[in-house]
């Protein structure tokens, strides 16, 4: 401890936290190279980094397909692309008594518009979607770079139904085309 009262020499937790934003890219490369995968080295520095529905986190930090989720998670995306609502999934969850991830029983339509805009399903990772500036979190357009990591853990969802899901729910939306939350290619 210092004079203040502070364990290592005062740093404040905003410090620190700048830190591991500026290095964590860096530091991401260079463990990769050595064929750890992107989940592991994010759980590792960002131990507050929650599972993903239809994936549990093995002893090694790695995303596992969790079956009875992934079957949800394909109901989902089939339901979108067969037309039905965000509600509409929802009701049918509920009527299958499948309960949300939360564990709650009932399913709100943002879990499910969240579920099917995670590119996760498809066996990738996409950092930086968001940035923090100070106490707020903001969505990254464009204001620092994104890095896409393939093959870290297995797919539930093919490449194809993403893209479909993704290009029905832009044909749903009521906002320009141009302002899509999540480019379509890969």
């Amino acid at each position: 401890m210092d004079g203040t009262g502070k364990i290592g020499g005062g740093a404040s937790g905003h410090d620190v936290q700048n830190t591991y934003k500026n290095t964590a890219p860096i530091l991401l490369e260079a463990v990769l190279c050595v064929r750890l995968t992107a989940y592991y080295v994010i759980s590792f520095l960002f131990p507050f980094v929650k599972r993903r529905y239809g994936y549990d986190i093995n002893p090694d930090g790695e995303l596992v397909v969790n079956p009875d989720e992934a079957r949800v998670v394909c109901w989902i995306f089939e339901q979108c692309l067969a037309g039905n609502s965000l509600g509409k999934i929802a009701a049918g969850l509920e009527r299958q008594d499948i309960p949300s991830p939360t564990g709650r029983p009932r399913w709100n339509r943002e879990a499910i518009d969240k579920l099917l805009s995670n590119e996760k399903y498809t066996g990738r990772v996409l950092l930086q979607k968001t940035i923090s500036t100070g106490a707020v979190q903001i969505e990254n357009d464009d204001l620092m770079a994104r890095y896409l990591y393939t093959g870290t853990h297995e797919a539930i969802i093919s490449d194809e139904m993403f893209t479909a899901v993704q290009q029905e729910k832009l044909s749903r939306s009521k906002e320009p085309q141009n302002h899509v939350a999540m480019r379509l290619t890969f």
